[in-house]
């Protein structure tokens, strides 16, 4: 038999109330618990502080005794009846107490069977939560591993598909390289081939460009040949003509140097002092029409006579033989040196 806490036996309703409270208080939350004694010790502290309030403030009203006792005279029959009715009285209130008493037994039965249905309630809902639990569990269980089954499945499925969608990838990037390498050589062949046949016409245009080159430059050294032939006759007929013109113009001014030496000499009247060989060189300067501008000595005979002899004959002609033409003339008697050489007669 379980004993209170104060160590005596509890009675049969006792260890029903005690199992109750105690299951009672186990199937309430710890949270809960916390603030149930929480809110128990807070309105224990305030029954005691309000209790010794009252006592406290409580008047205490002092006795007076009574200055005198009024006696009265009872007599026998009345006491009886005062006691008759005493002990109904009695009876009624042990009557009362004794159905008050049967009363709160009744309902402390029925509480307790309340309580025990309630308990039994509680067992059996918390026997049928536990098996619904268990059964969820059950099921949760069943259903983790089916889901774990199944997700090994689906990650077997999604391995294997994994592993063909590589095995089709690298098949694919194979053929894709196989054809990208084929597209390669072809187009390294088109491009190797065009490349030929561009540098072949490049060679063609080259060997034709060259020919023509060819052509163009024996072409230019044969015009050139030719015009180098035709200058040379040209230069050669130049050459000839200039030499003929030369000669023609030689034989032109020594005409007119032999007609002005001529007319000097004729016109010199020459000092009896002159011996032979004596030569005096002049220079004339001659106008275009022939006129005489001045004329100077050069070189002297040694003989100032001889020498103011000849200047005096160049000086005493009006007009000299000068050749028409202006080159001619220009080239050979602008200024004209002459030298003169007296000769016995």
């Amino acid at each position: 038999m379980s004993k209170s806490e104060s160590g005596k036996p509890l009675g049969k309703k006792g260890y029903f109330q005690a199992a109750a409270l105690k299951q009672f208080w186990n199937s309430l939350d710890k949270s809960y618990r916390r603030s149930f004694t929480f809110a128990l010790t807070l309105h224990l502290g305030l029954l005691l502080l309000l209790s010794s309030s009252w006592v406290s403030n409580a008047e205490v009203k002092p006795v007076v005794a009574p200055r005198h006792i009024n006696a009265v005279v009872v007599n026998a029959a009345d006491i009886d009846v005062l006691n008759k009715k005493k002990e109904q009285e009695k009876k009624l209130k042990e009557q009362k107490r004794a159905e008050e008493l049967k009363k709160k037994r009744v309902a402390e039965k029925k509480k307790q069977e309340a309580e025990k249905k309630k308990r039994a309630d509680k067992k059996k809902k918390e026997a049928e939560r536990k098996r619904k639990l268990e059964t969820q569990k059950q099921k949760e269980l069943a259903k983790k591993k089916a889901a774990e089954k199944k997700k090994k499945e689906d990650a077997k499925k999604k391995a294997l598909l994994k592993k063909k969608q590589e095995e089709q990838k690298k098949f694919k990037e194979k053929k894709r390289l196989e054809e990208k390498k084929r597209r390669d050589e072809e187009a390294k062949r088109a491009k190797e081939k065009k490349l030929k046949e561009e540098r072949e016409k490049q060679e063609a245009l080259q060997r034709e460009r060259q020919e023509a080159q060819l052509q163009e430059m024996m072409l230019k050294a044969e015009q050139d040949r030719q015009r180098q032939i035709e200058a040379q006759i040209r230069e050669q007929q130049r050459l000839e003509q200039l030499k003929a013109d030369q000669i023609a113009e030689m034989n032109e001014v020594d005409r007119f140097i032999a007609l002005i030496r001529a007319k000097v000499t004729r016109n010199w009247h020459k000092p009896p002092s002159a011996r032979e060989g004596m030569s005096v060189t002049l220079r004339f300067y001659l106008f275009p029409t022939g006129e005489l501008n001045r004329v100077e000595i050069v070189k002297s005979s040694g003989s100032s006579v001889y020498d103011s002899s000849a200047v005096s004959a160049a000086k005493s002609i009006s007009r000299y033989p000068v050749p028409s033409d202006n080159q001619i003339f220009e080239r050979n008697f602008r200024k004209l040196i002459m030298v003169f050489v007296h000769q016995e007669d």
